[in-house]
Formats: C-alpha cells, structure tokens, sequence
C-alpha cells in the first residue's frame, strides 16, 4: 500500500530561486526540474501569487507573505453566510 505523495509549500528561497530562474530566460519547465518541483507547482505559484495589480509582476517576499496569509485565514471563513441559514 502506498502513502501518496507529500507535498510541501514552497518556501521564500524557493520563491527567490524562481525569479532568478525566470529572469534569466529558463522556461516554468527547467524551472520546476531545477527546483525538484513540477511546472505546474511554478505555474499556480506564479498565478497565485503574482502582484493582484500588476499581473505577471511576481515579488519573492510579496509572494510569500499573501501565500502565508492565505493560509493563516483558511479555516477562519463562516461556512454558512447567511444568518437566516446558519439559524
């Protein structure tokens, strides 16, 4: 019986490591084998957490903190919003 894979969140200098990659002409590809990690993890990454104003505009500690923050709130949201419901 297998366990699956364990995934794990990627860390600040994952995310400085991106930029530099990716500044230097490397595809979401050779940026994903370089980090160990699948292009696809490097494509949310970047959707996810590039600037909200400026899309494709991606800062390593800007990033990180909205993905920390994202985490810190995600069990703290009412299930059921309307009153009249949750009663």
């Amino acid at each position: 019986m297998s366990m699956g894979k364990k995934y794990k969140q990627l860390g600040i200098e994952e995310r400085e490591r991106i930029i530099i990659i990716k500044t230097e002409g490397n595809s979401l590809r050779d940026i994903g084998k370089a980090l160990g990690r699948s292009h696809a993890t490097i494509v949310r990454e970047l959707k996810r957490n590039a600037a909200p104003v400026n899309k494709g505009y991606y800062l390593p500690h800007k990033a990180d903190e909205r993905a920390k923050v994202r985490k810190r709130e995600s069990g703290e949201r009412e299930r059921l919003k309307k009153p009249a419901i949750r009663n």
